[in-house]
């Protein structure tokens, strides 16, 4: 997997090296812009991250990836809950890059390890609050986690006491109305979780869903309102949802 750098308000500046140059990257949060200089600083003080791997604070330069004749490295700025991506890329003798807002797939492959873990949690805050301020009659969410399913049952029920818990084979559902989370284990370590709220019930999703993150082992998959919801082999619908089919109920 390829690394990826980022910078914020306290991890400023990273030094990039190419074959033949050097290029220092320093970010002005307040500006929320980077600027470049060809030049050797000698240092950087940024995080790396590298999916299935961890995130890590770095201070030492870093070698841009050479794929064919381009040299590419992707860079991630966060600051006051805005997250920026920038494609920086050299061909030749020039430099360039491409600017771009995050989606939700860069924290596909997202672990717990390594000493700046807390910065992906902010950059998963400000993706979901961005996502949650889209004016949508129904707000789906869908992670594929590698997981204890007792890790995460134990957060539904511990932090949504009002939920009702009805289940199926390997699948559980917790709802209320206008909100439900179901848990379908794929493997002993593998869970699906699907998430689906209306208006009046999308502030119960951001906590949730950092809380799945947080126990987690692996993030193998984050969608935000694009994946169906499906219970065993067909796809249920929004009305069964809302009114909830025959379960067994659990107590």
């Amino acid at each position: 997997m390829f690394p990826r750098i980022i910078l914020n308000e306290e991890y400023t500046h990273v030094q990039l090296i190419t074959t033949k140059d050097f290029l220092f990257v320093e970010y002005n949060p307040r500006k929320k812009c980077i600027n470049f200089q060809i030049m050797n600083n000698g240092e950087s003080k940024c995080i790396v991250y590298i999916p299935y791997v961890g995130v890590f604070k770095q201070n030492n330069p870093i070698e841009m990836m050479k794929i064919g004749e381009i040299e590419y490295i992707q860079l991630i700025t966060n600051s006051y809950d805005k997250v920026v991506v920038y494609e920086i890329y050299k061909y030749g003798n020039k430099f360039g890059f491409i600017k771009h807002g995050v989606d939700e797939s860069i924290l596909r492959g997202f672990i717990k390890k390594g000493d700046a873990v807390d910065i992906m949690y902010k950059i998963l805050r400000s993706i979901v609050r961005d996502y949650l301020k889209l004016n949508l009659p129904l707000y789906y969410v869908t992670l594929k986690v590698s997981s204890d399913v007792n890790n995460l049952k134990y957060e539904i029920e511990s932090s949504m006491d009002s939920l009702t818990k009805l289940y199926s084979r390997k699948i559980i559902l917790y709802y209320m109305p206008g909100f439900c989370i179901q848990l379908k284990q794929i493997t002993s370590n593998r869970i699906d979780i699907s998430i689906l709220s209306n208006l009046s019930t999308k502030h119960l999703v951001p906590n949730i869903i950092e809380k799945f993150v947080q126990v987690c082992d692996v993030l193998l998959e984050f969608k935000l309102g694009k994946a169906d919801l499906r219970i065993e082999d067909g796809v249920i619908s929004i009305l069964d949802l809302f009114t909830v089919p025959s379960w067994k109920r659990s107590y």
